[in-house]
């Protein structure tokens, strides 16, 4: 696998809230009385390399990260609000049957 040729594969996923109105709150939750505010954003990335000899997948690397603030209301002293940040990181590599997967 070592100096193996590769394609290369890079996706990026961005999570926007888009440029909402007065009131981002879905109409589902409208029609059942409940408003929202705030802001959800996010980014994944993955990298990933494919063998041009045998079309393995020979390693792929996913990062992300996700930012919330957000608060559901049915009432003004009626709410829940959620707030935080995930971070993620995974990386798979596809080893030889004589590597032990270990450096």
């Amino acid at each position: 696998m070592a100096g193996e040729s590769c394609a290369v594969i890079l996706a990026r996923l961005d999570l926007v809230t888009p440029h909402a109105a007065k009131d981002p709150t879905p109409g589902a939750y409208r029609r059942n009385g409940l408003r929202s505010a705030g802001r959800w954003t996010g980014t994944e990335q993955s990298l990933t390399y494919v063998s041009l000899e045998s079309g393995w997948v020979v390693s792929v690397t996913q990062t992300g990260s996700q930012q919330m603030d957000v608060t559901i209301a049915h009432a003004p002293n009626e709410a829940v609000h959620y707030s935080g940040t995930v971070t993620t990181r995974s990386q798979l590599q596809l080893l030889s049957s004589g590597d032990s997967g270990r450096p």
